[in-house]
């Protein structure tokens, strides 16, 4: 859809192995992504094939 969710914090939940006071998520919008030296997603858009 066009963006990238980043979250901090306590992750039990969702099965993870951290157990904090908060939990922050952060939606980026149109986000450029790169991984090493390939770029995956380029304002929002995937660039290879999933």
């Amino acid at each position: 859809m066009g963006t990238i969710h980043i979250a901090f914090g306590d992750n039990k939940s969702m099965g993870g192995s951290v157990r904090v006071a908060s939990h922050l998520d952060g939606l980026i919008k149109k986000p450029t992504v790169w991984f090493d030296d390939r770029m995956i997603m380029n304002d929002g858009n995937f660039t290879v094939a999933l």
